[in-house]
């Protein structure tokens, strides 16, 4: 970022903005947060609940009988999708998450209720709360705070300024916004913003104005005095936006004190008090609606005297309850570091904020209530205490006769937060009043919130960091339109396959970071190591055979053979036998093995057209890991749940990107080549459950992507856009998402995925290996053995668990690397999980087969919940004969980028693998890749792997 320029600014500093920088920041773009201060806004004050696993189907449907607003559907299902992967995201920045316990629903007064209005279907759908467990004991939302705010100041692509207000939203041609005018103490400064401006900057607490207008009345706040004060919704006004439910708020009860600007939360210690209205009367049950609901109750119009005489109520309580502890909670408020409330509230009664009397009627003239009042509602309350009846539904159980002397303070609804503002979509764009979206504008958090007036709790933080996240993604992605007039209807604008086509065709090794080589060279390690090994497989000699009958033009290696073939059936082979064991490397994002497919691509076409030299050849496999990856990205989990094998449909652009930077092709030729290599994209996931052809995936796609590039040379054309285009495009027809393909070219070539590729500790499906290492773990640290067990229990995601939980039968090799539960009885039977077990003698023995059925493996919701940064978690349940029970939780996988196996650890599996397959060469073929960049030919290299060179 240079200057007061941006690619994204942020308005707002809380947890909406927060998340809503970083996760623009993520997808590798330059991002300017400007507010008054660092305190957090609303995020740091709040309780800390999050919703983390919603029923998603049962829930929306309970949000649409809360909010009474159809055009809100969209935004609900939204928000619900994104609650499932946020614990994943906090937990990937550091977070320690837990869920709520027992007691902090049954022992809060008022009641916290795990569903707010459980008289309406699916009121407990949204699930559990869940919280961070911060430093120093913190459990609010202070703990959210500071992780979030932390991640940001310590990002290297996100700048803050404060103090720094915005005044003014700039707009360009077509009614753009792509800037924001700032005051700052030397005065007002305007900030261009490349992609878009995401507001998040709360709501109008404190413009009583705005509440006067929209609400009808003002009410006290619990947020930051100043803070709040209806900015963002003058601000979106300013550019034509449509508000929506600007009469809708969260509260809770309050007081609202002589000398303090900002209310103090009501929190009663035990049972003995009542809530009374201006008339005396005694109006709900007070421990038996949640605290959220209750506000309602005091917010209604007396239809007879048209006032609004429960605002304020009273509280009135009695000498024990006074006794027992403190009746609010300043913890949650801005003068949380200034004072805490006394243990026994004799400093306020001294105070005079709170009132106290021998008798109700004396109370009642303190309070400037009537007299004789008071002291019959005290008494009737008493007597319904003594047996146990009340008339307003208060359980016998939280009724306690009140015993003098007796105390009182005034009780407002207080304001949390309100929920209006501009209207925005699902994607949290902020719409006109005809419900088109402003170009460039993004909205987030309680400016324009989701919320009506049924608010059922945990639900402003967790929106706040859902739609942070979201409107950060869809500004990061965001591209300014092009000059000159729209395009026609059925048109698209070819930015991102030609985006990707200009950065192979102009990639460098010299434009790779110290760590985009490092994590090239421990790829092509890893990669050839297996590929040597898998080229000793019976499926790599079919292949083999096949290209040896196919015989032409015979100037490619394959590996292991000495056989030559042309550069198509070499990359077939190679690549073939590249994926032959699974045990290749992973980028778990794509669900996609880059390696297998982009190094023999890179090698053919060098013997082929070369020679080339090492810097150039590594260049070639890095093109095809970026491309891969970023294509991989856009369809994400769902296209391997439709039942695609994305080694095949991924894999033929990954190839085509190594080919055409390895022969040199200029970007058009490079674009035409993704436009051949798409349509050859196939792999069925059945392939998985036996066959050989799972392995045949990866040569398909690297002999097409070679084949593509080789046909683009010669000036063979593809189809345009091939991965945007709306009919019949790759991604339209194959399921992915355009907005994350958009985003994942955003930081092209200075973010790189290849560093986010982890490699295999096993020859195992890869969501298997958390499950595999927790059931290891519990038998060497519990020192059992097959005869131990009585039962094993395995919990992983619903995705893992239809990957790898399907019934084993024992028929084929593929089967069973793809089978968690006969990994499992490996385990049980030989205590470790090797190679050499994948093989005929061992996968149908019927001791195993047994074994493997008798372990449960379950699809967990509480792991699906954790979010796709976690979705290796697994935990093991280990039942032994003699009745006792072991469990074992493990996050990540070895050789994930988050456990990355060593530099030693892949020498070693590198060296294993070479030993298997026979090869003398693993000293030269470790020298060669340490030495890539300054290799003047790769000839020797191609020569090792050919199994030459002797």
């Amino acid at each position: 970022m240079t200057g007061y320029d941006a690619d994204v600014v942020v308005v707002g500093f809380g947890g909406a903005g927060a998340a809503a920088a970083l996760s623009a920041a993520e997808h590798g773009v330059e991002v300017l947060v400007v507010d008054r201060d660092t305190r957090g806004g609303n995020t740091a004050l709040s309780g800390g609940s999050l919703r983390l696993r919603p029923d998603v189907e049962r829930a929306a449907r309970y949000l649409s009988t809360l909010s009474l607003d159809r055009k809100a559907a969209a935004v609900h299902r939204s928000m619900l999708d994104g609650c499932r992967d946020l614990g994943g995201w906090l937990v990937r920045l550091g977070a320690e998450i837990e869920e709520m316990n027992d007691a902090f629903v049954t022992n809060t007064l008022p009641r916290v209720l795990a569903s707010p209005y459980p008289t309406i279907a699916g009121s407990e759908a949204l699930g559990p709360r869940f919280r961070v467990r911060g430093r120093d004991g913190q459990s609010g939302g202070d703990a959210v705070w500071e992780l979030l705010r932390d991640a940001v100041l310590r990002h290297p692509r996100i700048t803050v300024r404060t103090p720094a207000v915005a005044v003014e939203l700039v707009r360009a041609g077509q009614g753009r916004v792509d800037g924001v005018r700032l005051r700052e103490a030397d005065g007002v400064h305007g900030v261009r913003a490349r992609h878009g401006v995401v507001l998040a900057c709360g709501g109008f607490e404190y413009d009583r104005r705005l509440q006067q207008n929209y609400l009808g009345f003002s009410l006290p706040a619990f947020g930051w005095p100043g803070g709040n004060d209806g900015s963002g919704v003058r601000l979106a006004q300013g550019v034509g936006a449509a508000l929506w439910h600007m009469t809708s708020i969260a509260s809770v009860l309050g007081y609202q004190l002589p000398g303090l600007e900002a209310a103090v939360r009501h929190s009663m210690p035990d049972l003995g008090y009542v809530y009374v209205d201006q008339e005396c009367a005694r109006f709900v049950d007070e421990t038996g609606v949640d605290f959220h609901a209750i506000p309602m109750d005091l917010l209604r119009m007396n239809p007879r005297t048209f006032r609004r005489d429960r605002m304020p109520s009273f509280l009135v309580f009695d000498e024990a309850t006074r006794a027992a502890g403190p009746i609010a909670d300043t913890y949650l408020t801005p003068y949380r570091d200034e004072f805490r409330w006394s243990r026994d509230n004799r400093a306020e009664i001294e105070r005079g904020w709170i009132a106290a009397a021998d008798t109700p009627r004396e109370l009642a003239s303190t309070l400037g209530l009537d007299p004789d009042a008071l002291a019959a509602t005290v008494e009737r309350y008493n007597a319904g205490a003594a047996a146990g009846a009340d008339p307003l539904g208060r359980a016998a159980a939280d009724m306690r006769p009140l015993r003098g002397p007796f105390y009182g303070v005034a009780l407002w609804p207080c304001l949390i937060n309100t929920q209006g503002g501009p209207r925005r979509d699902a994607t949290c764009r902020i719409l006109d009043p005809g419900g088109e979206p402003i170009p460039g504008l993004y909205g987030a958090g309680e400016l324009g919130s989701m919320w009506t007036q049924l608010y059922p709790g945990a639900g402003n933080l967790t929106e706040a960091i859902v739609t942070g996240r979201t409107a950060g993604a869809a500004a990061a992605a965001a591209l300014a339109p092009p000059a000159g007039p729209a395009p026609a209807t059925g048109t698209v604008t070819p930015a991102v396959t030609d985006a990707l086509a200009a950065f192979v065709a102009d990639l460098r090794a010299g434009d790779l970071p110290e760590t985009a080589l490092r994590a090239a060279r421990r790829c092509v390690l890893d990669q050839l190591g297996c590929a040597v090994f898998g080229s000793t497989l019976p499926w790599s000699a079919l292949v083999r055979d096949y290209v040896r009958d196919e015989g032409s033009a015979p100037r490619a290696l394959v590996w292991g053979s000495g056989l030559r073939a042309s550069a198509t059936l070499a990359a077939l082979a190679n690549a073939t036998a590249g994926h032959a064991f699974e045990i290749d490397d992973l980028h778990a994002g794509a669900c996609f093995h880059p390696g297998a497919v982009t190094l023999p691509a890179a090698t053919a076409v060098a013997e082929t057209f070369g020679p080339l030299s090492g810097a150039d050849w590594l260049a070639a496999v890095v093109a095809g890991y970026e491309v891969g990856a970023r294509v991989g990205l856009a369809l994400g989990i769902d296209h391997f749940l439709a039942g695609h094998h994305p080694q095949g449909t991924v894999g033929v652009f990954a190839a085509a990107a190594t080919a055409a930077r390895a022969l040199g092709l200029d970007a058009a030729a490079t674009a035409d080549a993704f436009g051949i290599a798409a349509s050859m994209s196939a792999g069925l996931m059945a392939a998985q459950e036996g066959g050989m052809v799972k392995r045949l995936h990866s040569g398909h796609a690297a002999a097409s992507g070679v084949q593509a590039a080789l046909l683009a040379r010669r000036g063979f054309t593809g189809i345009k856009s091939v991965l945007e285009v709306p009919f019949g495009g790759f991604l339209s027809t194959m399921g992915g998402d355009q907005a994350k393909l958009r985003a994942s070219v955003a930081g092209l070539g200075s973010t790189w995925e290849i560093e986010q590729v982890g490699f295999k500790a096993y020859a195992s499906c890869a969501t298997n290996h958390t499950s595999i290492e927790a059931v290891e773990l519990l038998l060497a640290r519990h020192g059992l053995a097959a005869a131990d067990v009585a039962r094993v229990e395995v919990h992983v995601t619903s995705d893992a668990a239809i990957h790898g939980g399907y019934e084993y039968l024992g028929r084929e090799v593929i089967e069973a690397q793809m089978s968690l539960r006969f990994a499992v009885a490996l385990l049980l039977t030989y205590g470790t999980v090797e190679a050499a077990h994948f093989r005929d003698g061992v996968i149908a023995r019927e001791d195993l087969v047994a074994l493997a059925k008798s372990v449960d493996v379950v699809g967990d919701p509480g792991i699906d919940a954790l979010g796709e940064a976690r979705r290796f978690t697994a935990w093991a349940r280990i039942e032994t004969v003699d009745g006792r029970a072991f469990r074992q939780e493990v996050d990540d996988r070895k050789g994930d980028p988050s456990r990355p196996l060593s530099d030693a650890d892949l020498e070693r599996k590198f060296r294993d693998l070479l030993a298997a397959a026979g090869s003398p060469h693993a000293d030269r073929i470790l020298r060669l890749v340490g030495d890539l960049p300054r290799l003047d030919d790769i000839a020797e290299l191609a020569v090792l792997l050919g199994g030459e060179g002797a």
